[in-house]
């Protein structure tokens, strides 16, 4: 048995996502097949053009930052004890 570690590993590289859009407008996330997403992504565009609806990656995003927690230290200012 395999860990999971290694496959999730393997992973990271593909594409899990996509965003479901009809007009413009972003219906929502699509959980995509661990195979071939990019195939699925271009098969599924061709099938449903006509109604309207296409799968595209969604935009990368930035992640927010994390602040350092402050420690603090009895007897500084701004703490008590």
């Amino acid at each position: 048995m395999k860990s999971s570690s290694s496959r999730s590993s393997n992973r990271a590289a593909t594409i899990t996502e996509a965003v479901l859009v009809r007009e413009a407008r972003d219906r929502g996330p699509v959980r995509l097949p661990a195979n071939r997403a990019d195939e699925f992504i271009a098969l599924f565009n061709r099938l449903y053009e006509g109604v309207g609806l296409e799968l595209q990656e969604p935009e990368p995003t930035e992640p927010e930052p994390i602040e350092p927690e402050q420690k603090k230290i009895p007897g500084s200012p701004g703490t008590t004890g």
